[in-house]
């Protein structure tokens, strides 16, 4: 059975998340490290190859889909035993959760604001770990009840704070085996083998990222996926119910994060019912509001400065595929005068400023690529998971954790060059060591050719090779 070889391969992600979890930190030890990293990802990326050749429901057996699922669990519990060296975000959420459990709103009092001197000599230790303290929240309001929540049934984060950290990974780890169960059963409802859930479960990325590193991206993804499981589930007419109920599910992932509202407009549209669309829009967006009305509630409400949302969507940039090479071509164009009417280029956070000019347009070719799936009638899950892997290509910012809302879409559905990014991603922690030495964060120059060359040049190989597939198949074809 070609499917029992995925055991053989097993090691390779397994080692990639020992030698993270115990024999870092990464910056200290970075080319051996990322060395195993990608051996890892190749290990995952060839279990991916095999599982794309036998994806039929009858050609895995129960057993090997415990041992998936076995594997994966090891997997986890070797990640929650090492530190969160990769990044500084899980400290942060800790410091947000216990102000907002104090009454006190995060978006409008950044870590170093002077209205903060008490909570700072009262959580010294939680502050000092926490990056970019000149900046408030950028969180959505969702995120920051369970991470004040957590952070308060943790018993607050007095002292060293590392209680609050164990037990947001520990949660973080706990959505990512609910990811992996979901899965589960959107494979089963497809007549695909349980064993491409390998994409989610052993994939080294993802340990390393939740339950390790302790991000909560996975929340949100887990939102997302389980909506698409209740979507497909019952008969093929969806009730009112159901529909509502998946809905709510996506209201709630857009409040952890807002990537999930992407399928919304593919709930919606199903069934082509005007007014049902109209209701179930209402619903959606009522609830979202809802839930970005609760800061107004706790102490400052939203504040009067610029958000850490609005730093983020404006000024940050790391990582990114394709949006490097658009917005100087909107810096050329302002500032020599071929849009003039647009300005003289200035970065002033108006509408001129040719960052938000470049972000515009990326945004009108990912909503492009939106509607031509909304008329090619994509389902659901295949619409969404096009949409993701478009956004992690035109993003500003890709950081490695990004791309775990890529994976479950893997699973799904063959995507080689998306797969091969994934095993790639890595690389993106190159600078990570200038940044703790230095607070700089440099890019060498060779660091975007490594991740973002290879998984084009297979995307444009592959495109190429299914066109000349199907010209042959139609010049077979007789004339009638």
């Amino acid at each position: 059975m070609r499917s029992a070889r995925l055991l053989w391969l097993y090691p390779l992600p397994l080692a990639a998340v020992v030698a993270v979890s115990f024999l870092g930190p990464l910056p200290e030890r970075m080319v051996p490290l990322q060395g195993i990293l990608l051996l890892g990802g190749l290990g995952w990326l060839i279990a991916l190859h095999l599982v794309g050749k036998c994806c039929r429901a009858g050609d895995a057996s129960p057993a090997l889909t415990l041992a998936l699922v076995a594997g994966a669990v090891v997997l986890r519990m070797v990640a929650l035993s090492g530190e969160p060296g990769l990044s500084d975000d899980v400290h942060r959420y800790a410091w947000e959760g216990a102000l907002v459990s104090e009454g006190i709103s995060p978006y409008a009092f950044a870590p170093d604001d002077p209205s903060l001197e008490r909570e700072r000599l009262a959580w010294g230790a939680t502050w000092g770990r926490v990056g970019h303290r000149s900046v408030s929240a950028a969180y959505p309001p969702l995120a920051q009840g369970v991470f004040a929540l957590v952070v308060r049934m943790a018993g607050g984060i007095d002292g060293d704070g590392w209680a609050a950290v164990r037990a947001l990974r520990l949660l973080f780890t706990a959505a990512d085996l609910g990811v992996l169960a979901c899965l589960l059963v959107l494979l089963g409802r497809r007549g695909m083998a349980p064993v491409a859930a390998v994409a989610w479960g052993w994939s080294p990325l993802v340990p390393l990222e939740c339950g390790g590193a302790g991000h909560f991206d996975v929340l949100a993804i887990l939102l997302l996926v389980g909506a698409l499981c209740l979507l497909g589930a019952g008969s093929a007419a969806m009730g009112s119910l159901r529909r509502n109920g998946v809905l709510a599910i996506l209201a709630a992932g857009t409040l952890v994060k807002i990537l999930p509202a992407v399928a919304v407009p593919f709930v919606l549209l199903r069934g082509r019912r005007i007014p049902d669309a109209c209701k179930g829009l209402a619903l959606f967006g009522g609830l979202v509001a809802l839930g970005w009305s609760a800061p107004l509630l706790l102490e400052g409400g939203f504040g009067s400065g610029r958000s850490g949302l609005g730093e983020y969507g404006l000024r940050w940039e790391s990582g990114s595929l394709v949006f490097r090479w658009v917005e100087p071509v909107f810096d050329w164009l302002t500032s020599s005068g071929v849009l003039g009417g647009f300005g003289a280029g200035g970065r002033d956070g108006s509408w001129a400023d040719p960052r938000v000019l470049a972000r515009g347009a990326v945004l009108l070719v990912w909503c492009g690529i939106g509607l031509q799936a909304w008329r090619r009638q994509l389902s659901a899950s295949d619409a969404v998971g096009l949409l993701i892997a478009t956004f992690l290509v035109l993003t500003p910012t890709l950081h490695p954790w990004y791309m775990l809302w890529a994976i479950p879409f893997l699973a799904l559905r063959p995507m080689p060059a998306l797969g091969l990014l994934v095993a790639l991603v890595p690389l993106l922690y190159w600078p990570l060591a200038g940044w703790q030495a230095d607070g700089v964060w440099l890019e060498p120059p060779w660091l975007w050719a490594s991740v973002a060359l290879p998984p084009g040049l297979l995307a444009i190989l592959l495109w190429l090779g299914a066109r000349g597939s199907r010209a042959l198949q139609d010049s077979k074809e007789p004339v009638r």
